[in-house]
């Protein structure tokens, strides 16, 4: 089993250390180390070479590989509208490396997927894809935050407990914020999204005929591309992926993972079995609660700080035991961005300042002072610049540090298993989506979800989709009251 498997390390020095099924390829002044699995393509003798590590896709230009794509990003980095315009048109999971003169830019995919950690010091820069690869590179690392975070009583409430993008686990390593660009040269990350008011889409069908045709085509390129495995659940995300992959799903293997307290009567393994067996597809039970061998354990234990064993690590073990390990997963996160999340009626919800933000997001947070620190510091830099520009701070909330950090999180520690492309994961697809009024984003009815399935598959809307029982219902409907009258955040916050 490989160690820090899909995964990558660079430096401006020469490392000693040695990562079996690693290799070393140099760019301008840096030397770096990637899992064979991770990809690397770069230019070169251009006016700005580009690395990249990872994926990327142009749903514009399907005929594109990586190298066509970052030869694009070399030939536009020059005009810096025109480099964003195309920055924002693209999929993938990457980060993308530009030598600019004497410095050097780090970009990543639009929800930070791809991530990157950098040491905070400026006599030798050092980067990578974990905590755990810097430290195992001989990187320097403060341990103080390491145990306060781990003895928390917020990590002990929460399974799926994760930290703000912008830091890690340790206080001199940083981590790449999305919709941020790192500056070697003063390790400064700036931000580079929004950077123009959100179009209000007045023109409905205009807009969901643009929200559907970038998934479409990046899902027909990625089967182009790669082995495709496909996780479908009962729910919304999935369903429109399922409907606008129709024709390719004979290409690929279909699967629901069992796991936590799933069986086989649960609606996110019943109703998909009933819909793609009716309709003649081949679906697959993958079963991920299963005890790991102490190999498996001790592997995954190592690859990334922190690390979520007894959950995430239960489930990439299924995975890694399965048909579908090293198989590229063409999954549904991300366009929760667009589907008020933290407000579900749709109906805004006053944000004052970051304490608000921590109540109404993550609420175990307040007894971390230095990850506190870190939501007032993101706060008050985005709260500015979503009222200039007309974004709702919750969805950038949502954007950069639940997928960004909670996402990205579970995407790293499984990449033991396996590679994840994501459709949703592009700006001018999230901006399309989040320039449509709520009620059509929002829930019971996402409108614009039924209404692209109806016209890609429209028979799948007779299977139900996320059914809510009885006491769901009426705390559904309890919650849309209180939330119209506006004492759903007051009582959040009398409760938290």
């Amino acid at each position: 089993m490989d160690l820090f498997k899909n995964q990558f390390f660079l430096s401006q020095e020469l490392s000693s250390n040695v990562i079996p099924n690693f290799k070393n390829v140099l760019f301008h002044n840096f030397n770096v180390y990637h899992h064979s699995s991770c990809g690397i393509t770069q230019t070169s003798d251009m006016s700005y070479d580009v690395l990249l590590i990872g994926f990327i896709i142009d749903s514009n230009a399907p005929q594109d590989n990586n190298l066509d794509v970052i030869t694009k990003i070399a030939l536009k980095y020059k005009e810096k509208e025109t480099f964003f315009d195309y920055i924002n048109s693209l999929s993938g999971r990457f980060i993308l490396v530009i030598k600019d003169a004497d410095n050097y830019v780090f970009i990543g995919d639009a929800c930070g997927l791809k991530m990157l950690f950098y040491a905070n010091d400026t006599d030798c820069f050092t980067a990578g894809s974990s905590v755990s690869i810097l430290n195992y590179m001989g990187v320097k690392m403060e341990d103080k935050e390491l145990e306060v975070y781990n003895n928390s009583k917020y990590v002990k409430d929460n399974i799926e407990h994760f930290m703000p993008s912008g830091m890690s686990t340790r206080s001199n390593i940083r981590s790449l914020i999305p919709n941020h660009m790192l500056k070697v040269s003063n390790l400064t990350q700036e931000r580079f999204w929004p950077r123009k008011h959100l179009k209000v889409r007045s023109d409905y069908e205009k807009s969901k005929k643009a929200c559907k045709t970038i998934i479409k085509e990046s899902i027909q390129i990625a089967n182009s591309r790669y082995d495709l495995s496909f996780p479908v659940t009962a729910g919304w995300d999935a369903r429109l992926l399922l409907s606008l992959a129709k024709n390719s799903l004979k290409d690929m293997y279909i699967y629901t993972l069992k796991y936590r307290d799933l069986n086989e009567e649960s609606i996110d393994i019943s109703i998909p079995r009933k819909l793609l067996q009716e309709n003649n597809f081949i679906h697959n039970i993958i079963d991920c609660t299963k005890t790991p061998t102490d190999n498996f354990k001790q592997a995954y234990e190592k690859n990334t700080e922190p690390y979520h064993y007894n959950d995430w690590g239960i489930i990439a073990n299924g995975i890694f035991n399965s048909d579908i390990k090293d198989k590229m997963c063409l999954k549904g996160n991300c366009s929760e961005i667009a589907r008020c999340y933290y407000y579900p009626s749709g109906h805004k919800v006053e944000v004052n300042d970051h304490m608000d933000l921590i109540s109404l997001t993550e609420p175990g947070w307040k007894e971390l002072d230095f990850i506190v620190e870190e939501v007032r510091c993101w706060f008050n830099e985005a709260k500015p610049i979503c009222e200039d520009f007309g974004y709702n701070i919750l969805d950038l909330f949502y954007w950069e540090h639940r997928m960004g950090s909670w996402q990205a999180q579970s995407q790293l520690e499984w990449d033991i298993s396996q590679e994840v492309f994501t459709p949703y994961n592009n700006r001018d697809l999230l901006e399309e989506m989040l320039g449509l009024n709520t009620k059509y984003r929002a829930e019971p009815s996402y409108i614009l979800y039924k209404d692209i399935i109806k016209e890609n598959w429209k028979e799948s809307l007779n299977y139900k989709i996320n059914p809510k029982t009885k006491s769901q219902i009426l705390k559904y409907i309890l919650k849309k009251i209180l939330d119209k009258a506006g004492l759903l955040t007051l009582i959040k916050k009398l409760v938290k």
